[in-house]
């Protein structure tokens, strides 16, 4: 008889008394230009206006220690991390900039908030040449306002960090993006606020550059919405 063991283990952990390495926030930019775009809201000029074109730049502020302590640690060894939380802490900020516009989130009251890590590497669900993914949420859950930025990237998936020292892979993502996705939509309705892909490659009128940028597009809009649906499979609560 064969002993049977899963190929990956999901361990869920109250922080409360873990100590993380890394105590300081760190703050990781992007910036790029808009290569997919919809703003039925508004925010970053008038409602419904293509951004296609304009220059972006996406910051997210994490504070793991902070998170850790009042949050909870989740990972599917070895392929995926995450820290999440409903405290109100501001360990997440997330601010995006289009044409001098700032669009602002932090943690706030009856706010939750994740950050996770995950290897992606041959995935067809996301970006070619896509090998992690880091992904920075914040949910309102009064307001419903969310925003997510998700960061893929060539450089290899590291496991395990979050628990450690994030800060070093963290950068090497910004570093050597494939593709940036941002998302910012009421999470109780499911309406969309505004949604930006960044590509931080220098556009090239060939056939074959534009077909890539079809698969980074596909591939992103995929992951987005897998996302989106795993968060409200996991926080029932934060709809109505």
């Amino acid at each position: 008889m064969k002993n049977l063991v899963p190929s990956s283990i999901l361990v869920a952990v109250c922080l409360s008394m873990v100590g993380l390495a890394h105590a300081s926030p760190i703050t990781v930019t992007v910036s790029g230009i808009i290569v997919g775009s919809t703003d039925p809201a508004g925010i970053f000029g008038s409602p419904g206006a293509s951004l296609v074109g304009d220059s972006a730049t996406v910051t997210y502020i994490f504070n793991p220690s902070v998170l850790a302590a009042d949050g909870s640690y989740e990972t599917t060894a070895p392929t995926s991390e995450s820290l999440f939380g409903f405290t109100n802490d501001q360990a997440i900020t997330n601010t995006i900039t289009v044409n001098g516009i700032i669009f602002t989130q932090t943690t706030s009251a009856n706010s939750g908030e994740q950050f996770i890590t995950s290897n992606v590497a041959g995935l067809s669900t996301v970006p070619p040449l896509s090998n992690s993914v880091s992904e920075s949420h914040l949910n309102d859950v009064t307001s419903g306002l969310a925003s997510n930025i998700l960061t893929y990237s060539t450089t290899p998936y590291q496991y395990p960090t979050l628990l450690e020292n994030p800060e070093p892979f963290l950068e090497e993502i910004a570093a050597t993006p494939t593709l940036v996705d941002v998302q910012i939509f009421n999470a109780n309705t499911g309406m969309e606020e505004a949604t930006l892909t960044l590509s931080t490659a220098t556009p090239e009128p060939s056939s074959f550059s534009l077909l890539m940028l079809g698969l980074l597009l596909m591939g992103a809009i995929t992951y987005r919405q897998k996302r989106r649906n795993q968060w409200q499979v996991a926080h029932p609560h934060n709809l109505n």
